[in-house]
């Protein structure tokens, strides 16, 4: 799956031309997370995930991406899709099909529905609401 690392950074590079406002994050997020799995001793794979955690975004109207202030209700009840639509568009490759569980779930809390969060989803909404914050 690492060969496939320069395409995803393709398709990361996709989404920020599509979003000025959220330009840059998903590469902040993952660039965190390389380091963190760098000290953690943990696989690659998690890294490659995070290029792709915000891949749904692309699937959201862009007055509501690009909305400069707080979404209503409806525009964000509209953004909470993300993560379905981009699991959706990752399930129809054999070869990304791996990462659909963790960018359908990256929103997720943990201890969510009274079970434990896998520690890569924990990882990706911490450097994702890290980023989010900075």
């Amino acid at each position: 799956m690492l060969e496939y690392h320069e395409t995803i950074e393709c398709i990361e590079v996709a989404l920020d031309a599509k979003s000025p406002y959220t330009a840059g994050l998903s590469k902040s997020v993952s660039d965190m997370i390389e380091i963190l799995c760098r000290l953690l001793g943990l696989n690659r794979m998690m890294h490659i995930a995070s290029h792709l955690h915000d891949i749904g975004k692309i699937g959201i109207d862009d007055a509501i991406l690009n909305k400069e202030g707080k979404l209503d209700e409806q525009e964000w009840e509209m953004m909470k899709t993300h993560p379905q639509i981009g699991a959706n568009i990752l399930d129809k490759s054999h070869l990304l099909a791996p990462f659909s569980k963790i960018v359908l779930h990256h929103h997720e809390r943990y201890g969510l529905n009274g079970k434990e969060t896998p520690l890569g989803l924990r990882i990706i909404a911490l450097c994702d609401s890290i980023d989010t914050m900075t």
